[in-house]
């Protein structure tokens, strides 16, 4: 398998870490971030996703668009896992899910308008921090998160500390999150995976 994608992205981190811990080997085809991209990295992005957006995944002459859906797949594929790598789960699982993918879309957003001189604070874009917090506040209140070590913990591990890594969000008001981190934080999947220090 082949996954295409950044080091600096909390999306391809997530599908990094999930096939460390389930021992699933791929190659990994490293490209810039976006903003750095030449005209041959848009290009070879474009040809394996007509979106642009990374990560990709191709499987021999599968191709795997989004990382929620390449998350799917690579648990679909490994035999024998429990509940918390199940694919897809329980909705309530999928729930959570939603809202991590979704606080961290927002966050990305904030990221890449800021870095254009966006007033972060008019219009939508004040609306995007209102969500973030909405969806932290739901991710807190979930008694199920943490319990175990699954993909629903990779995902909020990898957005915590991405969110920490870009200064996005203050983290510090989630006691529970943060209890979370700090008991999975320094399992081999995440510490094998972490953005560069100097992306």
């Amino acid at each position: 398998m082949l996954l295409i994608g950044s080091l600096s992205s909390p999306f391809v981190r997530m599908i990094r870490a999930l096939c460390a811990e389930l021992d699933v080997d791929f190659t990994f085809e490293e490209m810039p971030p976006f903003t750095k991209m030449e005209k041959s990295h848009i290009a070879r992005l474009t040809q394996a996703n007509p979106l642009m957006k990374i990560p990709v995944l191709i499987d021999g002459e599968q191709s795997v668009l989004e990382s929620r859906m390449i998350a799917a797949y690579v648990m679909a594929k490994k035999q024998g896992l429990g509940a918390s790598f199940a694919a897809p789960g329980p909705v309530e699982q999928e729930n959570i899910l939603s809202v991590i993918y979704g606080v961290v879309d927002s966050g990305i957003l904030r990221f890449i308008m800021s870095g254009q001189g966006m007033d972060l604070e008019s219009g939508y874009l004040k609306k995007s921090l209102k969500r973030m917090h909405a969806g932290l506040q739901f991710l807190e209140a979930q008694n199920t998160l943490g319990q175990d070590f699954g993909y629903n913990e990779i995902a909020l591990i990898c957005a915590m500390e991405w969110f920490e890594k870009r200064g996005l969000i203050d983290l510090s008001s989630y006691t529970r999150l943060g209890e979370i981190h700090a008991l999975y934080k320094d399992r081999s999947c995440l510490a094998t995976t972490r953005i560069p220090e100097q992306i």
